[in-house]
C-alpha cells in the first residue's frame, strides 16, 4: 500500500512530470425532475460537462457516475446533513482541477455558466442534491496499483463509492483523515473493497448558479472515495451486488465496531457505478 499527499509525489506518480498536480475536485450530485432524466442526460453529456466545466483553466479530467434505485437504497443515514431527502441525487459528476489554478477556474466558470444560461443552453428541469469544491488531502492505493490519483477518471473503473464523514466537536480535520488512512484504508484495501481510497476536506460551496439543497459546509471533514475495477451492478447476471462494490459499507462497518478517536460522523453513503453513454 502506498499514499500520495496534495503535497508531492510517490513512486505511483513519480512520473507526471511537475505540472500536474491535483488540487481540487468539483463534486456534483444531481436530481433531474421527473420525466427529463432523457433530456437531462443528452444536455449535460453533449453540452454541460465540456461547455460548463472541462474546457475551463486547469480542469484535468472529469468522469460521470449513475446511481440505479437498487443501489441508492443503501444509502445512510436516513436523514442526512450531505443531501436531503437522502435519496436525491441519481447522477454524480467529478471533475479533477490542477493545483494552483482553482481560483482561476471558479472566475471563469462563475461567469460561463451564466453566459450558458443566458444564451439558452442551461437546463432548469434539475435539482442540487450536494454541489461542492473538496480539496485533495491523500490518495491510498492498493498493493500493486500503478494509476495515480491524477489519472483516475481517464481509467475505466466501474465502481465508485463515496462516505462522508465529520470530526466530532473538538477532534481535528487532519485526525479524522490520519485515523482514515491508518485503519480504514488498509482495511479495505485487504478485502479487495477497492484499488484507490482518497480523502477530500470540503473548501466550499460549488459555482453560485449551482446551490445545493443541503449545502455542505467546511466542517465536513472529507469525502472519502473509494474508487474499485468491479463489474457495474447491472451486468450481474443474478442482479446481487459485487462485493467490492460494498466499499463503503465496510468502511461503515468497521467504524461502528472501532470508532476512531475522533468519533466521526458518518454523514452519507453512496454507491454509483459507471455512467452509461445516451443515445
Amino acid at each position: 500500500m502506498s499514499t500520495t499527499t496534495g503535497d508531492g509525489v510517490d513512486a505511483v506518480d513519480a512520473d507526471l512530470g511537475g505540472e500536474v498536480r491535483l488540487g481540487s475536485a468539483l463534486f456534483t450530485l444531481v436530481e433531474p425532475h421527473r420525466g427529463h432524466e432523457v433530456a437531462y442526460n443528452r444536455w449535460y453529456e453533449r453540452d454541460h460537462f465540456y461547455a460548463g466545466c472541462m474546457i475551463g483553466p486547469g480542469m484535468l479530467a472529469g468522469r460521470r457516475w449513475v446511481a440505479p434505485k437498487p443501489l441508492k437504497d443503501l444509502r445512510f443515514p436516513a436523514e442526512s446533513p450531505f443531501a436531503d431527502p437522502v435519496q436525491a441525487g441519481s447522477y454524480l459528476a467529478i471533475y479533477w482541477m490542477n493545483k494552483g489554478q482553482e481560483e482561476e477556474w471558479g472566475t471563469w466558470a462563475g461567469e460561463q455558466v451564466w453566459w450558458l444560461y443566458n444564451n439558452g443552453r442551461g437546463f432548469n428541469e434539475r435539482t442540487h442534491a450536494q454541489t461542492s469544491l473538496y480539496d485533495f488531502a491523500s490518495a491510498v492505493y492498493a498493493p500493486g496499483s500503478t494509476v495515480p490519483i491524477e489519472l483516475a477518471l481517464h481509467h475505466r473503473y466501474n465502481g465508485l463509492g463515496v462516505v462522508v464523514v465529520e470530526p466530532a466537536e473538538g477532534a481535528s480535520r487532519d485526525a479524522l483523515i490520519e485515523w482514515l488512512e491508518a485503519k480504514a484504508a488498509p482495511a479495505l484495501m485487504a478485502s479487495g473493497a477497492a484499488s484507490i481510497v482518497s480523502s477530500w476536506p470540503a473548501s466550499g460551496p460549488g459555482p453560485a448558479c449551482c446551490a445545493a439543497s443541503a449545502p455542505i459546509t467546511k466542517r465536513t471533514s472529507s469525502t472519502l472515495i473509494s474508487i474499485t475495477r468491479a463489474r457495474s451492478p447491472r451486468s450481474t447476471s443474478n442482479g446481487r451486488f459485487p462485493g467490492t462494490l460494498n466499499a463503503p459499507a465496510r468502511l461503515f462497518g468497521l467504524m461502528s465496531r472501532a470508532p476512531p478517536p475522533t468519533s466521526a460522523l458518518i454523514g452519507i453513503v453512496s454507491y454509483v457505478c459507471e455512467m452509461p453513454a445516451t443515445t
